[in-house]
């Protein structure tokens, strides 16, 4: 007896339909509600909540993307982060010395994640995911050797979309001058085994997606120490 060999389901969902229910998923599995346990409802209130927010937003998106998956299945999927001993406020430190300020703003640390064990640290400015952080706009690359300066994690990784985290300059510099603008305090990494794994639905969508954690997580971020 022979078998027909069948392809893979993937997603029957357009992009951003898919994205419009994983972002609505999101909120809810981030929200807290008055139905929880006062001991859940304590956990909420921790200053270290977003260790968990970024830790089941992973798990949430990696599996989203994977089950079922579309066309190219994504594996990888995380967070990089600025802690505050790697962020500077340049709008309040001009007399620092651009060595001073290139050894504090250098690093980004590996956060939760799914996926293959990963690099621990980024420099801002390298690879996908430091230029994001350093233009502090979303990255799509078709074919990640195509882009200069790649750093290879996971050699599987063929493609990649980075997309960073940005929050008002007054939760990271609560004296700052320039309060109302944004500065970048991570990103949010997914890798692609095959070419052109993301397109500019997966950038909107996501771009979303890391909104939802912003607010979930609130004043009390990785930033704050």
């Amino acid at each position: 007896m022979t078998h027909e060999s069948t392809r893979p389901a993937t997603n029957p969902l357009p992009k951003p339909s898919f994205y419009t229910t994983l972002v609505r998923d999101l909120g809810g599995l981030l929200a807290p509600s008055s139905h929880h346990s006062e001991h859940r409802r304590t956990l909420h209130a921790s200053p270290r909540d977003w260790i968990l927010h970024l830790g089941n937003a992973s798990s949430l998106l990696y599996f989203a993307l994977n089950d079922p998956p579309y066309e190219r299945r994504v594996n990888w999927t995380g967070w990089y982060l600025v802690y505050p001993e790697d962020q500077i406020d340049e709008s309040v430190t001009e007399e620092a010395s651009e060595a001073t300020r290139k050894r504090k703003k250098s690093t980004m640390r590996l956060g939760p994640f799914q996926g293959r064990v990963a690099c621990t640290a980024i420099q801002v400015g390298r690879g996908v995911c430091g230029a994001a952080a350093e233009r502090g706009e979303t990255i799509v690359v078709t074919d990640v050797e195509a882009f200069p300066g790649h750093i290879a994690c996971d050699s599987a990784s063929r493609s990649e979309i980075v997309v960073p985290i940005k929050v008002p300059r007054s939760w990271v510099f609560p004296h700052s001058s320039s309060a109302d603008e944004k500065v970048v305090v991570g990103v949010l990494d997914l890798d692609c085994a095959e070419l052109s794994g993301f397109d500019e639905d997966d950038r909107a969508g996501l771009e979303k997606f890391v909104d939802v954690v912003v607010d979930a997580v609130g004043e009390n971020g990785w930033w704050v120490g």
